[in-house]
């Protein structure tokens, strides 16, 4: 190989390396919250996604995310809040993310829930329907319905509509990078080039964290 074709290629190496790629520009790749939330855990970079069972796009996402997340540092907490953003039809769904989470058996039926509402067709948008759905998935829906309105849920459930308005999420899925960075995951296919921003501002974050004595 010549030496002009090496030095094509060195440059092109260059310019196609991680540590090259174009910073995220705020304002157009995500948005800096102007008064900081809190976050559930003061030494981790939180992260947390703000979502939806009957969103299709949430739905979509649900499969990268997922992926994502298993190859996180140590430092890094992920977190969801289910949101309901006024819709009657959300709450069973968000109620019912809250409360197994609670029952420790949202891994059993995370997949399952997203899967029945929007490959199967399953009109999830009612109590009766959500209750009858849960029993047919081995969970003890005795104990499910006995949380689903139980003082614990309610205030979860709230918080979670607290929550939402001081993020000020405007859609979803949202993520929010250690209460400070908000990035609104839009429905174009590029799930890993959006993740890399998130990655950038992890990144971020964790810079400007106070440093523990």
């Amino acid at each position: 190989m010549g030496i002009s074709r090496i030095l094509l290629a060195a440059v092109a190496v260059v310019l196609l390396s991680p540590a090259m790629a174009a910073a995220p520009v705020e304002g157009k790749d995500y948005v800096r919250l102007a008064a900081p939330q809190p976050t559930t855990d003061s030494h981790k970079v939180v992260i947390t996604e703000f979502f939806s069972y009957q969103c299709p796009h949430c739905y979509a996402f649900s499969k990268p995310f997922a992926n994502w997340t298993r190859n996180l540092p140590a430092d890094v907490l992920v977190e969801r809040v289910p949101v309901v953003f006024g819709r009657p039809t959300w709450e069973p769904v968000a109620r019912a993310y809250l409360v197994l989470n609670s029952m420790k058996a949202l891994d059993k039926v995370d997949d399952a829930l997203f899967e029945a509402i929007h490959r199967k067709g399953l009109h999830l948008d009612t109590e009766q329907a959500l209750f009858s759905w849960i029993a047919t998935t081995g969970i003890d829906a005795r104990t499910f319905a006995a949380q689903y309105h139980s003082f614990g849920i309610d205030t979860l459930f709230k918080g979670s509509e607290m929550r939402t308005r001081a993020h000020q999420i405007p859609g979803v899925p949202t993520l929010v990078i250690d209460g400070r960075y908000l990035k609104t995951i839009e429905e174009n296919g590029d799930y890993q080039g959006q993740l890399a921003v998130v990655n950038e501002l992890i990144a971020r974050a964790r810079k400007e964290k106070p440093r523990k004595p």
